[in-house]
């Protein structure tokens, strides 16, 4: 799903923003693939509602458990995605905040 917003319309998000320094962070290419790549998972994962499973991550990253596990919680911190516990698999999973796609699209 591709966001349709005007120069005009982000311009005025951007000024709309409480913390200005949150604008002013670049994302590091690292941050910003793993970004981009976890949007296009979320839009791809239409019957599981845009969740992305930390498995499924892993997988495609190729990196360890615990990497993962630091990366997902830097962005979240930041506000880009929350993670959550999905009651009926027992498996954890993120959800891409408006925040980060907003922040991968000012990026960009």
């Amino acid at each position: 799903m591709e966001n349709n917003i005007t120069n005009g319309e982000l311009f005025d998000k951007f000024l709309e923003l409480s913390d200005m320094s949150s604008i002013f962070k670049i994302l590091s290419r690292f941050e910003y693939v793993i970004l981009r790549k976890l949007i296009k998972k979320a839009d791809e994962n239409v019957e599981q509602n845009g969740r992305v499973y930390l498995e499924e991550i892993k997988k495609d990253l190729n990196i360890p458990m615990p990497k993962v596990s630091e990366i997902i919680q830097a962005m979240n911190d930041e506000g880009w995605l929350a993670w959550n516990l999905d009651s009926n698999t027992r498996k954890t999973y993120i959800e891409i905040t408006e925040n980060g796609r907003e922040k991968c699209l000012l990026q960009r």
